[in-house]
């Protein structure tokens, strides 16, 4: 998930704004009550094309920068945590949010542990599993952070495991077989670079080769196939970043593969054996790995910034987008929208 707000504002929104963690119980039958009356909520219905399907908006409270996942075992797709600053107050959410596409249903499971957080990593490891891995993040306690969690969908429980060696937030993490991996990303004091790889069975974190890619936050990212992908992003002079990196796990190694067709940061998923990227307000682009070539998909049909700080998972061939913010003369506008996309 990508942060739509610099360090400094955050941390201005600390010092200047009241700043509060929302704990929200669950109870899926007050849903239609959990919107502020200080939310000014924007439900996108503009459709240029017949590959985007409008589904049933997000029930909870308006954010930004939340995280996403599925399940491809249960055929079920999650959405939770995220951030919100309305009336000079910022809100960090620990709460977690079911999709069921069978039914165009949302319903709350448990909270996810820990303070509220934004700009965290969501992966599951394996297509025939119930659980899925979260951590990392910013929350009104620290800019970065390492806590990590399993969350188990059987039982709808969650459990602490092992911390990352370092505090991050607004990192990417893929997964590659059995193995998960979390990276790049800010720190406390600044943008990092290394890798770390996660071993479920073990409960450990070993750390990898570096990135290829140096120092960034806000990037893209999704794995196809076996490899993992990241590019673009911004770096550590704010750069808006075009080059696109490959990791091979046996190897330990990145390699730099063909620039991403436009410099920016947004949203990266894999449908299929494609690679997909919302980037940039309303661009979508479909890579094939196998040609290392990347044409345009086909847009929402937004107006403006609809991608920004968006969540997006992939289940059974289809990819799901919703969330995130864009800005009307200066502030943000939340949007809980959600759309499913059919690859043509």
């Amino acid at each position: 998930m990508k942060k739509i707000f610099s360090k400094t504002f955050l941390l201005l929104l600390v010092v200047f704004g009241a700043c509060r963690q929302e704990n929200i119980s669950p109870n899926p039958s007050n849903a239609s009550t959990k919107l502020l009356a200080s939310e000014t909520g924007v439900t996108q219905t503009s459709l240029l094309n017949t590959a985007w399907t409008k589904k049933a908006n997000f029930a909870a409270r308006l954010r930004t920068g939340s995280f996403a996942f599925a399940l491809e075992k249960q055929s079920l797709g999650f959405i939770g945590g995220g951030f919100s600053y309305i009336n000079n107050t910022s809100t960090y959410y620990n709460d977690l949010w079911q999709y069921n596409p069978s039914t165009d249903v949302w319903t709350q499971m448990a909270n996810m542990p820990g303070p509220g957080r934004a700009d965290a990593v969501a992966f599951v490891i394996g297509n025939k599993t119930s659980v899925a891995y979260v951590g990392t993040g910013h929350t009104n306690i620290s800019f970065a952070s390492s806590d990590f969690y399993r969350y188990d969908v059987s039982t709808n429980t969650w459990q602490v495991r092992a911390s990352l060696p370092i505090a991050l937030t607004v990192a990417s993490g893929f997964s590659i077989g059995i193995k998960g991996y979390i990276g790049i990303g800010d720190t406390n004091v600044g943008l990092n670079s290394t890798f770390w790889e996660y071993d479920q069975v073990a409960d450990s974190w070993n750390q990898k080769a570096d990135f290829g890619g140096g120092l960034r936050n806000q990037a893209i990212v999704f794995s196809v196939s076996g490899t993992g992908y990241i590019g673009g992003g911004l770096d550590n002079n704010s750069v808006t970043r075009q080059d696109f990196w490959a990791y091979d796990q046996g190897t330990d190694k990145w390699s730099v593969k063909n620039d991403l067709p436009v410099p920016g940061w947004g949203t990266g998923l894999a449908i299929g054996s494609y690679g997909y990227m919302a980037v940039n307000q309303q661009s979508f682009w479909k890579y094939f790995p196998l040609t290392d070539s990347w044409s345009q998909a086909a847009d929402i049909g937004y107006s403006v910034d609809v991608f920004r700080s968006r969540s997006a998972f992939a289940l059974n061939g289809k990819g799901y987008f919703g969330l995130g913010a864009k800005y009307v003369n200066g502030q943000p506008v939340y949007i809980n929208d959600f759309w499913q996309y059919i690859p043509n």
